[in-house]
């Protein structure tokens, strides 16, 4: 049984950080009017796996011999899908559009002392161009951004579509292909049935593990269907994460996440995946409120810290920088800036996507910067 580490420093304080309308940040130390958050408090636990001990306190941190991503394309706006329980990163079906055909799944396991990328699966050796499927029955590679996801009910990492898949015709499609953690083989197409209607891709999973699309349709795996239990009016495109305690899914980006449609401005939406009704979010004016807008953020990451009750925020535009969105019960909500130290380097263009990951068992976020960089960590309990 794994034990979460205990904090040296009070850090009870965090759970009731509301940030400052003024200056914008969060305040762990004492009052959360004061506006920072101080970096570099050390924790230890001997729960942790070696990397993990040790390491400060929202100050990032290299995981020694995790690049090369297990030799997925994920710069090629790819993602990580995670179970949280155990810490086990996967990468399945990573490239597409002219980037790479290459379908290969691999993973790696944070909870190990030292921990590296392991293959699961081959890619396919015939692949050809503008199709859904390679003549192996296999899915073609293809742009995840934030449709990959695991089911922790089914021990399969899950495509919740395909969207711009290998090629220069960039096919797409409906299918909700998996892969079976336990045989390490594909599951047949039409395990799961396709999106219905197709119009959206699957961008979270619910505690549940109902799968839900960006229109607001939801895929229960347990009978195999689809839905639209609310009215439809669904989420944005990405970033998004799900909160178990408030059992919502928040969605929030600039534009339409990719830097295309500016004047749609900084939007919100919180999804109730109980009712399926979603409400739009607005923000306290804030220094960091201002930050956040003034920088228009694209491919960006979002994960929810259920250690703290918010969402953390970052993208590759602001090397490291982490933004901090804490719900309320109502639909205005306050934005901050967490301090933090040991920035990685970050590149621009295809962005971070879905590899900004929050790790309840090891107290904190994984970053994936690019194939050729290691893993980051940032402790956060």
């Amino acid at each position: 049984m794994l034990r979460l580490a205990s904090v040296v420093v009070c850090v009870a304080a965090l759970s009731n950080c509301t940030g400052d309308v003024a200056t914008g940040t969060v305040d762990a130390g004492a009052d959360a009017d004061a506006g920072t958050v101080d970096a570099g408090t050390t924790v230890a636990d001997a729960g942790y796996p070696a990397w993990r001990r040790g390491l400060a306190l929202h100050q990032w941190a290299e995981i020694a011999g995790t690049s090369g991503a297990g030799g997925a394309a994920v710069d090629a706006w790819g993602a990580l899908a995670e179970n949280k329980q155990t810490a086990e990163l996967y990468i399945a079906a990573s490239g597409g559009h002219s980037d790479s055909a290459d379908n290969r799944v691999v993973s790696i396991a944070l909870m190990a002392d030292a921990p590296t990328w392991t293959l699961r699966h081959a890619s396919s050796t015939n692949t050809p161009t503008d199709v859904l499927y390679y003549p192996d029955g296999l899915p073609t590679s293809r742009h995840l951004y934030h449709h990959l996801h695991y089911l922790p009910g089914r021990n399969v990492v899950l495509l919740g579509g395909c969207r711009y898949g290998y090629g220069g015709g960039t096919p797409t499609g409906p299918g909700m292909d998996a892969f079976d953690l336990t045989t390490n083989q594909w599951l047949p197409k039409l395990t799961f049935a396709d999106i219905t209607p197709f119009n959206g891709y699957v961008v979270e999973v619910d505690g549940d593990g109902a799968a839900w699309s960006t229109s607001g349709n939801r895929f229960v795996p347990s009978t195999n269907t689809w839905s639209t239990p609310g009215t439809g009016v669904g989420l944005g495109r990405f970033p998004q994460a799900f909160a178990p305690s408030r059992r919502i899914i928040f969605n929030v980006q600039f534009g339409d996440g990719q830097g295309y449609d500016l004047n749609l401005g900084l939007t919100a939406r919180r999804l109730d995946t109980t009712t399926g009704n979603s409400v739009a979010i607005t923000f306290t004016p804030s220094t960091a409120l201002t930050e956040l807008t003034t920088a228009q953020p694209n491919y960006a990451g979002m994960d929810y810290d259920a250690a703290h009750d918010r969402f953390l925020f970052t993208w590759a535009g602001e090397t490291g920088k982490v933004y901090v969105i804490t719900p309320n019960d109502t639909t205005t909500w306050a934005v901050s800036v967490l301090a933090t130290t040991g920035l990685p380097t970050m590149i621009p263009g295809s962005g971070i996507n879905k590899r900004f990951r929050y790790l309840p068992t090891l107290g904190g976020f994984v970053l994936q910067p690019r194939a050729s960089s290691n893993l980051f960590f940032l402790p956060t309990a």
